[in-house]
């Protein structure tokens, strides 16, 4: 079974040393368990060609197959644990545009209410690529991000529509506007969140439909740095609605876009074929849950 766990990160990889590192192993052990493989197969699974690590004929018709083994394997130990009372953790993914704002808000309702029953689990926070790359192989319950979401071999279930905000200095003359089209924003410095993130590159379309003036002079990773950038006086952005639900929001005021289309689906996705245990089910109740509150709560403020 470890073997087939090697073949499938190798195959995805297309490199030994990435897959060795991601399976925690060194990379000769891992190359003479593939051997290993190959010799039981009687066939090899990869073209060797210096650094580059194609799959032959009979790669890519395991990959599918291997797949479905580890992920039977996987759904019949949760099952047979669920049976026990085993519970176990839950480990489902979430987007970076999202994870700050989601997590603390579903903990603080666990704390406060003490109605929402939570299981043991793990987040783990990474791009939308990742993440889809985490569900096929099997290594995550769920995950939560926005879609569309290529992915075919993933199923996807639409909890929220998140509209984005236009977020300027609190002194701006564009605060007595009320709303705001993205338009208004060409006349001054605009700050867009990277495109690395699924809703950068959001972003980047909506502004290039609404004006090709716009003036981008810096483009950063992280809302955080963006947000303050614009509490320092001068310029504006464009950032999810939840992005304002921190505490520190000083020195901007975030301004409704007068286009209802301008907003982003946030989707619970999962491998079609994964077992959900009662926890992991549970566990996406209570995030769809939280994610609807936390969306509404900021629309009544606007």
């Amino acid at each position: 079974m470890q073997q087939l766990r090697y073949f499938v990160h190798v195959a995805n990889y297309r490199n030994f040393t990435k897959a060795a590192r991601r399976c925690n192993v060194a990379q000769p052990s891992l190359s003479q368990q593939i051997k290993k493989l190959e010799t039981e197969l009687k066939s090899p699974l990869f073209h060797r060609q210096g650094r580059n690590i194609v799959l032959t004929e009979s790669g890519q018709m395991l990959l599918p197959r291997a797949l479905s083994i580890l992920s039977l394997h996987d759904n019949t130990v949760s099952e047979l644990n669920e049976l026990a009372g085993h519970c176990g953790t839950v480990r489902f993914g979430i987007i970076q545009t999202m994870a700050p704002y989601v997590v603390p808000y579903l903990l603080d309702l666990h704390r406060e209410k003490q109605a929402i029953e939570l299981p043991a689990f793990e987040v783990y926070e990474d791009f939308t690529e990742n993440l889809i790359k985490k569900l096929v192989e099997g290594e995550l319950d769920f995950a939560v991000m926005s879609s569309p979401i290529s992915e075919p071999q993933l199923m996807m279930k639409v909890i929220a529509h998140e509209p984005f905000v236009a977020v300027v200095p609190s002194n701006s003359k564009l605060v007595k506007l009320g709303t705001l089209k993205l338009s208004d924003l060409r006349d001054g410095p605009f700050l867009p969140l990277s495109r690395i993130h699924c809703a950068g590159q959001q972003i980047h379309e909506l502004c290039k439909l609404g004006t090709d003036k716009t003036r981008t002079i810096i483009q950063s990773f992280q809302i955080e740095t963006i947000l303050r950038l614009v509490a320092s006086g001068g310029y504006a952005t464009v950032v999810p609605l939840m992005a304002m639900s921190g505490e520190h929001r000083e020195g901007v005021t975030q301004i409704p876009l007068s286009d209802k289309k301008i907003q982003r689906q946030i989707t619970i996705v999962q491998h079609p074929d994964r077992y959900q245990s009662e926890s992991a089910r549970k566990l996406m109740k209570s995030l769809s849950n939280a994610i609807e509150n936390l969306v509404k709560k900021h629309q009544m403020q606007l």
